[in-house]
């Protein structure tokens, strides 16, 4: 579904017709180097679940294991060559530059990497409010707290209603310990949009983090209510029940992420 929806927002930049008469070819463009790029990232990230499923059952799947790795190594190298590729072919393209980030450089914990990555992209489109919102998520991963602070505040200036800013300002406020002000950007945010999973788990994680246990679980229970009406990611519950230190739900809840490709 991101693939396609990818295309879709890619054949309005470049002009592509994908189907009928007069049709260019995708795959040449730099566009379509770039979904090629995401739809191997997929694949390399298929690699490395199958990897470490083979690895808990045991010695017995060391060959198989070894042969994983190898193709792991092998299909992470030729991933990046592509997204460089991208880059070369565009280089004042920003998205470019995102998903490089978000999809690659991510993956491989090379954090100093995405946030060099990710400043280009607001470099070169200053406002877009996605690459301002992503670059507040690499600052975090890099534990650059005070940054993505600052950083987050800045992309919810641009726009208040904007999802991920609303996310990534909460996420910046709890690694910062200012659980008070993430749960009231949450709570005051439902207001406009209530039961939005994104603004229940920014409040029942800044709760957990207070340790106000008991509003923590019953935001659980409304991101769990939240399930029967629409998309609401696994990880946002087993994110909570961590920072309860609740280990077993915890880690239940990552298994069923797991096993929802979430």
């Amino acid at each position: 579904q991101h693939l396609f929806t990818q295309i879709n927002c890619l054949k309005k930049h470049d002009g592509l017709s994908l189907t009928g008469k007069g049709r260019r070819s995708f795959s040449g463009s730099r566009m379509g180097s770039l979904v090629l790029v995401q739809t191997a990232a997929m694949f390399h990230h298929d690699h490395l679940r199958r990897r470490r499923l083979h690895q808990s059952h045991g010695d017995e799947q060391n060959a198989e294991v070894v042969e994983l790795a190898e193709a792991r190594n092998h299909d992470g190298e030729e991933v990046e060559r592509e997204f460089k590729r991208a880059v070369e072919l565009d280089p004042k393209y920003s998205y470019d530059h995102v998903a490089y980030a978000g999809s690659y450089l991510t993956a491989m914990g090379r954090a100093d990497e995405v946030v060099r990555e990710t400043e280009r992209a607001v470099e070169l489109e200053p406002v877009a409010l996605i690459n301002n919102s992503l670059l507040t998520t690499a600052y975090v991963l890099s534990r650059q707290n005070d940054r993505a602070l600052q950083q987050a505040l800045k992309a919810y200036d641009l726009d208040p209603n904007f999802p991920l800013a609303q996310l990534w300002l909460g996420m910046a406020y709890i690694v910062n310990g200012k659980y008070e002000d993430a749960s009231s950007l949450g709570i005051d945010s439902l207001q406009k949009s209530p039961a939005k999973p994104q603004l229940l788990f920014i409040v029942g994680q800044a709760y957990a983090n207070a340790g106000r246990r008991q509003d923590a679980l019953r935001f659980i229970e409304l991101l769990k209510e939240a399930e029967k009406t629409q998309y609401v990611r696994t990880y946002y519950i087993a994110s909570i029940y961590a920072a309860l230190r609740d280990k077993d739900n915890a880690f239940a809840e990552l298994e069923q992420s797991f096993k929802d490709k979430d």
